[in-house]
């Protein structure tokens, strides 16, 4: 319903939404008596049903939050309105008029309508509140076709009775004349033909109600499906900006963060596996900003980046700081390790006093028993690329000091 029933007057009462429903129950008596109670019917199941749910969510919340007392009434709850469902949609197993048989029809309508009108709420979910559901299409959709089993077997009763009831009365006598002039085997070709069209029909209805529930469903799925896909692709995109450093195309320092988590989960396990931590400071960035600008220096670290990547071409490389980055080498770079970081060193050596790319790199392997943490291993080889800093000075180079 629209939106401005839902507001509330000076007193906090939603006033509108009261007269709403205030005018529509004034309509209700004009329908008959005898439609009141169908009416009457479906408001029960539905009641029945939606207590059901709710003293289930209960349940599960207060579990959740380990509420003995709540879980009990909970648990309680949801089998009282098991019970009484039972006893509304059962009939049979307790009286012969628990509801009328226009109301399970009647309910089958205001089922395939929940589909249709959950499809308008989903067009409408921006906020993507609602996940795929499959277990409520296939609830409700079951929930169509036990009613039509029941309204079929209720429509099978009642024909079958006023059958008998037309057969007696014309082996009685009582029947109208039309009747009583016929022969009594035209007579009961006539009730079995008459027996046929009624089921003929109520097989049409019941089958027409089941393909309009099913196509219901698919359309709702495939919707829910439509802005799942769409919800998925915004969320791999809004995580590739987030895990990847928009200057250099490594990975960012939120990367980093939940690698790093991800290997202290693997480092308590005992599941870790060998790797080592390559800690690399680019030297001179801040001489660099400073007398030739941002932008120099911005074109200074993508350079370090390339030199960096280019080395471990098999290893994440992270932007962990303005200039600093790190590489976790595992495979084939962990068992050149030591080939590589000699390798680069010796690019960098060559670079002191020729304007080429100085970086400080410093390694330290995992040890299995010993680092209990990820970061343990980072920093050993954060000192160690502070030794080699000190070294490169000593050369020559320029650093941030």
């Amino acid at each position: 319903i629209p939106a401005q029933f839902a507001r509330l007057n000076a007193k906090q009462i939603p006033s509108r939404a009261m007269m709403l429903v205030a005018g529509i129950s004034i309509l209700v008596p004009l329908v008959g008596r005898t439609a009141i109670g169908w009416i009457v019917d479906v408001t029960t199941l539905g009641a029945t049903m939606l207590y059901a749910f709710v003293s289930a969510a209960a349940y599960k919340v207060a579990r959740k939050e380990s509420r003995r007392r709540e879980s009990i009434t909970g648990a309680l709850g949801f089998c009282i309105m098991l019970v009484f469902g039972v006893y509304l949609l059962f009939p049979s197993l307790f009286s012969d008029a628990t509801i009328e048989t226009e109301t399970y029809i009647l309910f089958m309508v205001w089922t395939i309508a929940g589909f249709f009108y959950f499809r308008w709420i989903i067009s409408r979910d921006h906020a993507r509140r609602f996940g795929k559901a499959i277990i409520v299409w296939i609830s409700l959709l079951a929930l169509v076709v036990f009613m039509a089993m029941i309204w079929s077997s209720r429509m099978d009763e009642k024909i079958t009775n006023e059958t008998i009831y037309t057969v007696q009365s014309y082996f009685h006598g009582e029947s109208d004349p039309a009747s009583q002039s016929m022969s009594e085997d035209a007579f009961i070709d006539e009730q079995i033909q008459h027996i046929h069209v009624t089921n003929s029909i109520n097989t049409l209805v019941v089958s027409g109600l089941f393909v309009l529930a099913l196509g219901a469903m698919l359309i709702n799925h495939l919707s829910m499906k439509k802005w799942e896909t769409k919800a998925v692709k915004e969320r791999d995109e809004a995580r590739d900006v987030a895990y990847r450093d928009s200057l250099t195309g490594t990975k960012s320092k939120v990367a980093f963060a939940e690698y790093e988590k991800h290997m202290d989960e693997l480092i308590e396990r005992g599941d870790a596996g060998v790797f080592s931590v390559i800690v690399c400071d680019v030297n001179g960035l801040k001489h660099i900003n400073d007398t030739q600008g941002h932008k120099a220096g911005d074109a200074y670290i993508r350079r370090a980046s390339h030199l960096i990547c280019e080395t471990y071409k098999h290893s994440p490389v992270f932007r962990v700081g303005g200039d600093e980055f790190a590489v976790v080498l595992t495979g084939h770079d962990f068992e050149e390790r030591d080939r590589l970081l000699r390798e680069i060193n010796e690019i960098i050596d060559g670079n002191i006093g020729s304007g080429g790319i100085v970086i400080s790199l410093g390694m330290s392997d995992y040890t299995r028993g010993e680092d209990l943490s990820f970061h343990t291993v980072f920093q050993r080889a954060d000192e160690h690329m502070y030794d080699r800093k000190r070294q490169l000075k000593e050369m020559g180079a320029v650093t941030r000091d």
